[in-house]
């Protein structure tokens, strides 16, 4: 009889080739080992990926099955481990494992109320507990005081919270985050406050839909494979096609889209901004084909940036996630990059990426994508290992950079010549030292806003403000808000809503960055105002469509930050004076 590694690598060798014989005998192999004992923990993390993988691209639906039922006896299959061999499996995101990580004040809060008492403070690896202190003494009374007081040491910041918890069956990061919560002096500083404390969290994640042997988000029926495709000849015409069939969640099935996005990278000890303040209001899913979806989530209003849009997006493939990333849409452009999760990885993100490309291009009307260096190998080794550069460059991503093109283009004819040849890492790190761009016929080279330009805005904006007359900041920013509200005819502001008034608080000082604002027309001053009033939309997508048609503010941004040379305070004081 064949032994389970046996059995194991057989499958391997075949998750991703497809034909009515091979289909057959992954079952076969399937079934198999689903009567073994796997007593190694690496081979049964080798099987897990297996299973998922042929879980979201299935030949039929015996595959289908016969990889679920793996799945579904997971938790019982660990147990028959060794304690060792279960410990070398934390950090997996398998049912049964723990997930140590020090999640943010926002993903804890969402992770603790879904999970109760799952998630708990890993007191002994946090080497200093006693930074939570400046969250605890708000919270605590005067005849408590003398608990926090140094040279004492008498009693530990742990032993405070479970003596402060007394008999209530909770953990402790539940009891502090309630705390938290209820606190009136909190309300603004418990976030910065936790997360400045650094506190390593451990998740105990059982059998739970948080685990990567559960998570799928229900896109319907099953879709099953003969094979697994690649992007066309022509990857720019494609991605300029408009994608058909996007439709907007509903709030319900948006939260739960986004509570499966939360879950995929969390159990990875992931965590993305844009998803964990992501808007159950603003939920796309773009069908992709063949099963597959790309969930994109917008930002709630309060948590957006003040000039670009922010997204994340999830990619799913018969509803297992399989990737993330994100995009930040700034007038027709997008800076973007994915991530195909492990488990997944040999199966068809060259063709994924560019459909996901194509639903930006539809949702947005982005025209020129950015990949930063990190995306493919800057300060990121996962990416030289994994040849990342060359997944870009392959659907149409070439370096700004000219020396780096040159490299790039000398380095694939030696590809194309030699079956072979790979980059080697110190050729990969050279490539890495420029954005990528892939533009679309449609883009235009003036349209180009550059991202170091943001930076510039900024701290013009900082400048900006001191130029106001007032004793403190609070003074000069809600003058520059005034001023800047009579210059573009904002009339009626008692009557926006708190979000349009927020919007218009924070682009006020970029706005008040253009010099040409009086010689704008009353229509470029009216579709601004229209613009501002957008950011603060249930929907961003609104803002961003009427920030991709407003050339005459990315012309007059532009025009301020080619006049600073560099985001010097120098340059930036003069040009703000001679305004």
């Amino acid at each position: 009889m064949p032994s389970a590694l046996d059995l194991l690598r057989e499958l391997e060798s075949l998750r991703n080739a497809y034909a009515p014989n091979l289909a057959r005998r992954k079952r076969e192999l399937l079934v198999s080992l689903q009567q073994c004992t796997v007593r190694s923990a690496s081979q049964l993390q080798r099987l897990h990926a297996t299973a998922c993988f042929l879980c979201a691209f299935p030949d039929n639906a015996s595959v289908l099955d016969a990889a679920q039922n793996i799945l579904n006896a997971w938790e019982d299959r660990l147990q028959r481990l060794t304690q060792d061999q279960r410990e070398s499996l934390i950090d997996t995101g398998m049912a049964g494992t723990n997930a140590y990580y020090e999640f943010s004040f926002h993903a804890a809060c969402q992770l603790d109320t879904r999970f109760p008492n799952a998630l708990e403070i890993n007191w002994d690896e946090y080497e200093a507990p006693d930074q939570l202190d400046a969250m605890l003494v708000h919270f605590i009374g005067q005849a408590e005081e003398h608990a926090f007081e140094e040279e004492l040491g008498e009693i530990t910041t742990s032993e405070w919270i479970t003596l402060a918890k007394g008999n209530r069956n909770e953990s402790d990061l539940t009891w502090l985050l309630r705390q938290a919560f209820r606190s009136k002096n909190l309300s603004r500083l418990a976030a910065p406050l936790y997360d400045d404390a650094e506190v390593p969290l451990v998740w105990q994640l059982g059998n739970s839909t948080a685990a990567t042997t559960n998570n799928t988000f229900n896109t319907g029926r099953a879709a099953y494979r003969s094979g697994m495709r690649k992007p066309t000849k022509n990857p720019k015409g494609e991605i300029a096609r408009p994608l058909r069939g996007i439709q907007r969640l509903s709030e319900k099935r948006g939260q739960a889209m986004i509570d499966v996005a939360l879950d995929a990278l969390a159990a990875r000890q992931r965590e993305v901004y844009s998803m964990t303040q992501a808007n159950p209001k603003e939920v796309y899913l773009a069908p992709l084909g063949h099963g597959t979806h790309a969930a994109i989530m917008g930002v709630k209003p309060h948590h957006r940036l003040h000039l670009e849009g922010n997204y994340g997006f999830i990619l799913l493939a018969n509803g297992r996630p399989v990737g993330y990333g994100g995009i930040s849409p700034l007038f027709r452009q997008g800076n973007t990059g994915i991530n195909i999760f492990p488990e997944y990885r040999g199966g068809e993100a060259a063709f994924l990426f560019v459909q996901l490309l194509r639903s930006f291009h539809t949702l947005f009307d982005t025209t020129r994508f950015l990949a930063n260096p990190y995306q493919f190998g800057r300060g990121n080794n996962e990416a030289i290992i994994s040849g990342a550069f060359w997944f870009y460059y392959k659907i149409g991503f070439r370096p700004v950079d000219a020396d780096a093109e040159k490299l790039a283009q000398s380095e694939y004819r030696k590809i194309l010549g030699k079956r072979r040849y790979h980059s080697d890492p110190t050729t990969l790190r050279q490539l890495a030292k420029s954005d990528l761009h892939l533009t679309l016929p449609e883009s235009k080279k003036r349209e180009y806003f550059k991202e170091r330009w943001l930076t510039t805005c900024a701290v013009g904006a900082t400048a900006a403000i001191a130029a106001q007359p007032g004793a403190d900041r609070a003074s000069q920013m809600k003058s520059l808000t005034r001023e800047v509200a009579k210059s573009i005819g904002a009339k009626g502001l008692t009557s926006w809503n708190p979000h349009q008034r927020q919007a218009l608080d924070r682009l006020a000082p970029t706005i008040a960055l253009i010099k040409d604002l009086d010689r704008w027309t009353a229509a470029e001053k009216r579709a601004l105002v229209s613009l501002i009033r957008a950011k603060a939309a249930p929907k961003e997508r609104d803002y961003l469509l009427k920030l991709s048609k407003h050339d005459r503010l990315r012309q007059s941004l532009a025009k301020f930050c080619k006049r600073c040379a560099a985001p010097r305070f120098e340059s930036l004081y003069a040009a703000i004076a001679a305004q």
